[in-house]
């Protein structure tokens, strides 16, 4: 197995917890899959969080949820 397809795996183990995340946050499923698939994608470009242990990583799917839901909150607001 190669890096890349390693990365994708973990991604896979995460991604029903950032939509879960955000669905609790947004209560709205359109707005939560968008929210979980582009905090998937900046957890991806993110080399802290490939550098960090589980625990950490969890924090980091959290932070990155909540990041992208805020701004998808204040966009929509305006």
């Amino acid at each position: 197995m190669n890096n890349f397809q390693a990365k994708i795996d973990i991604l896979k183990g995460i991604e029903a917890t950032a939509y879960t995340v955000c669905l609790k946050l947004l209560a709205d499923e359109g707005a939560a899959c968008r929210a979980a698939q582009s905090a998937l994608i900046g957890i991806f470009r993110d080399p802290a969080f490939w550098n960090a242990d589980e625990p950490q990583r969890n924090r980091f799917v959290l932070r990155h949820c909540f990041s992208v839901c805020s701004s998808q909150c204040k966009k929509s607001a305006v």
